[in-house]
């Protein structure tokens, strides 16, 4: 399934980079930052040999996009209470 949801967004980023993605009270990201976002936190974890991590709050697009970093670096995510 991540995989798939991972498809779908650089499907979007390709198709309508500039069409928002995510929007928050105070933050709004566009596909195409989101996908940028995605792909340089699943780097940084795969360079840092990452394995297993935890991530506290839930509410905002930057959780979303460590979620999904994680996914991609086949990280397991344990998400904690804000």
């Amino acid at each position: 399934m991540p995989n798939t949801i991972l498809r779908a967004l650089r499907a979007h980023a390709a198709a309508d980079p500039s069409r928002i993605a995510l929007q928050g009270d105070q933050h709004c990201l566009d596909y195409a930052t989101l996908s940028q976002q995605i792909d340089s936190l699943a780097a940084w974890l795969t360079t840092q040999g990452m394995r297993r991590a935890a991530l506290c709050g839930g509410n905002s697009p930057q959780w979303l996009v460590a979620d999904l970093a994680a996914w991609q670096a086949g990280v397991a995510l344990v998400p904690l209470p804000a």
